[in-house]
């Protein structure tokens, strides 16, 4: 297993801001393929989701890294 951080588009009816809303996260997965599901799963587990696919990938990538934005 392998350390993958992904970032996620919330859905249109989910987000304040649509395409402006993410879901970001680092899990533990085989590949790029499973990270994808696994952050999915994570987003929607206290959302009320129609399809764990309405999270659409934007970047999966190798590494745990974190988002320093706010620190700008």
């Amino acid at each position: 297993m392998k350390k993958f951080t992904v970032l996620l588009l919330v859905p249109d009816y989910l987000a304040q801001t649509y395409g402006q809303d993410t879901f970001f996260t680092c899990v533990s997965a085989t590949g790029p393929k499973q990270a994808i599901a696994k952050a999915r799963f994570e987003a929607a587990e206290k959302r009320d989701v129609a399809d764990l696919d309405d999270f659409f990938p934007l970047c999966v990538i190798e590494g745990e890294h974190r988002n320093i934005k706010d620190q700008v």
